[in-house]
């Protein structure tokens, strides 16, 4: 989480959060709270380099991008568990209607946003999957769970 809040602060210029609704939903052992937003944000060639690195030699593209200020609209769902702390957040921001709002045909914005570094739950730039573990390997039956666990961080 610590490395998204250095990444939208480090590549956007300037941020803005506006909520514009919230539900509250309440089960017996949990409370989701799902807010409605506008999420905005300057462009700057930064932005553009960072997060859509195969489009920084179009320079009719950057063109239309740099410098901009890019509203999108943006849910945000919080998952509180019975404990009251928050055991998850989902983030789905519209960039396709964000984007549409700023360059010139949707041809463009398919240009920007198919090899854009953008991952599942709007997290922006290179997003390094955790290496898998093989799980099918042996493992002697005296071995201690520490043990196990250092095997399995070499692999």
């Amino acid at each position: 989480m610590m490395y998204q809040l250095d990444m939208y602060s480090t590549l956007l210029r300037w941020i803005r959060l506006e909520m514009h609704s919230f539900d509250i939903v309440e089960a017996e052992d949990s409370v989701i709270i799902k807010a409605s937003t506008t999420f905005s944000f300057q462009a700057v060639r930064e932005t553009i380099k960072m997060i859509f690195p195969l489009v920084i030699g179009e320079g009719w593209l950057v063109s239309q991008l740099a410098g901009k200020a890019v509203d999108a609209n943006m849910d945000i769902t919080f998952y509180f568990n019975a404990e009251g702390k928050c055991s998850k957040m989902v983030v789905d921001t519209d960039f396709v209607g964000a984007f549409a709002n700023i360059v010139t045909d949707l041809e463009s914005v398919n240009i920007l946003l198919s090899q854009a570094l953008i991952a599942d739950n709007s997290m922006l730039g290179v997003i390094e999957e955790p290496p898998e573990v093989d799980t099918t390997a042996q493992v002697p039956a005296a071995m201690k769970e520490h043990e196990i666990m250092a095997k399995r961080a070499l692999l």
